[in-house]
């Protein structure tokens, strides 16, 4: 049995092992992910109108995602695939979910943007404030100053 370092190393060996298993798994279960849920694979034979290609995919994707017509696309892929109506239901929440956070992101973004805009013009009023009160009390410490030297001279004739 190995000892010491030697367990270090078989240790290290089994994990990279392990993890070179699971890239491979997960790349298969990828590829089967991407077969199961392929529109154009799963619709094209069927749909070719709408799945046949990359270009009518996407926009018959579009057309779904923003719910234009959705049922008639769904209905005509549930008249050979009774189940289908879970892709494009799974599809629609996914998507208008994606697409709100991408709204909210700009909403939030330009909000963002304007307190910080906002923030800036606050700070530069209240350092045009602090100039103003700084002036005007270095003009009363100069003026003080003067009155004080006067009443020296007066004091010490």
């Amino acid at each position: 049995m190995p000892t010491g370092p030697d367990n270090l190393r078989l240790a290290h060996d089994i994990a990279d092992d392990g993890y070179v298993r699971a890239l491979i798994a997960a790349d298969r279960a990828d590829a089967g992910l991407t077969m199961l849920c392929d529109p154009a694979v799963l619709f094209g034979s069927h749909m070719p109108d709408r799945f046949g290609h990359l270009g009518t995919s996407l926009f018959t994707l579009f057309q779904v995602m923003t719910t234009d017509d959705w049922a008639a696309v769904a209905g005509q892929a549930m008249e050979t695939h009774p189940l289908a109506w879970i892709f494009f239901v799974v599809y629609i929440l996914v998507s208008t979910f994606a697409v709100l956070n991408l709204f909210i992101a700009v909403v939030v973004r330009a909000m963002e943007q304007q307190v910080a805009a906002d923030m800036e013009a606050n700070v530069a009023e209240r350092q045009r404030e602090d100039a103003v009160t700084t002036a005007a009390i270095l003009d009363e410490v100069h003026a003080l100053r003067l009155e004080l030297a006067e009443l020296r001279r007066n004091a010490n004739p």
